[in-house]
């Protein structure tokens, strides 16, 4: 068969053949680019901003996460303190950042959900600033009271603040706290009045919680476990959706009555707004892999926090939710930043 020529001269491929070769070539083209974007990022050394001091529960999930990350994206990811303002100063790095996914951070409940709300003007806003990536952990409050009361029950606290309205002193580890809020929003859902007692931090709550100085508080699990295990506080209810495995009989605040009541802490992985979708991939695929892995999951239980359910995407939606609670709350009980 004698060869087609086009016009110019040149010979011309029958068309089923040239749309078959075209599409393979459309098809290789789009891999070839796939290629590019993974060898493109990540090429250098990634920081995992953790907004407050070491040692902390953060800090200690940041440096769990920020190895898993390393290990499957094969360059560093180097956990770094950028402590101060509540947390919102680390936060605020990672919002002014260039969203190229080498600058990514540890957010939660406090620094994005609370914080921000309590300064004028906010630093920045959770839904819109950054991209949620995932959940690395989670943690119920455990309201407790003290050993010097004769509450033996959430009914029986409830009960006597009702009919003694603020006649009872809690605390917390200061104002605008998320121990604060959640304290804050079940006298309201019960309907009683209480003091608020600020202190320093979760030790000097404790302490004088079990003298007495205070008659309860929602103190984070992780924090006070050990001091309800060993009869020190008296656990009343649980904050969280379940009740938790360590004091099975305690029942949840919403068992004992209180609706739609379930306070969590959140801590989880976040980046800047706008991150680029395959960078966004990449950074997610690695993240959810780490947060399979039976050895990090087990890291992160033994800080006092619980890793979520495989699967649990719903660290968006919970910082969301998050900052429309405690906007609320924070409006109706007038507070202001501590």
């Amino acid at each position: 068969m004698k060869n087609i020529r086009s016009q110019s001269g040149s010979p011309r491929m029958p068309r089923r053949r040239a749309l078959l070769l075209g599409a393979a070539g459309s098809a290789a083209g789009a891999w070839a680019g796939l290629g590019r974007a993974e060898t493109v990022y990540p090429k250098r050394t990634i920081e995992l901003v953790v907004p407050y001091t070491a040692g902390g529960t953060s800090d200690l999930i940041g440096r769990i996460v920020a190895k898993g990350l390393s290990e499957r994206l094969k360059v560093p990811v180097v956990a770094m303190n950028r402590a101060g303002a509540a947390g919102t100063l680390g936060m605020k790095v990672v919002a002014n950042s260039p969203a190229d996914g080498y600058v990514i951070g540890i957010g939660g409940s406090t620094n994005l959900g609370i914080a921000p709300l309590l300064m004028t003007p906010p630093p920045y806003e959770a839904v819109r600033d950054f991209t949620p990536l995932v959940m690395a952990a989670r943690a119920p409050f455990i309201l407790v009271a003290s050993p010097q009361s004769s509450f033996k029950s959430m009914e029986e606290l409830v009960a006597f603040g009702k009919a003694n309205p603020n006649k009872l002193n809690y605390g917390s580890s200061g104002v605008g706290s998320s121990h604060h809020l959640a304290t804050e929003l079940f006298t309201r859902s019960t309907g009683f009045k209480a003091t608020h007692i600020p202190f320093k931090g979760g030790s000097e709550n404790v302490a004088q919680l079990m003298s007495g100085t205070v008659d309860f508080m929602f103190e984070s699990s992780s924090s006070i476990l050990p001091q309800v295990k060993a009869g020190k506080v008296r656990a009343l209810a649980v904050s969280g959706a379940d009740r938790l495995p360590e004091i099975p009989d305690v029942r949840t605040v919403k068992e004992a009555g209180v609706k739609d009541f379930v306070v969590e802490s959140t801590i989880g992985v976040v980046a800047p707004a706008k991150l680029p979708p395959e960078v966004h991939r990449i950074l997610l695929t690695a993240l959810r892999e780490t947060m399979s892995d039976p050895s990090v999951r087990d890291a992160i239980d033994r800080t006092g926090s619980g890793a979520p359910p495989l699967g649990d995407d719903e660290f968006a939606s919970r910082l969301k939710d998050d900052a429309q609670r405690w906007r609320k709350v924070i409006a109706d009980a007038g507070i202001t930043g501590g």
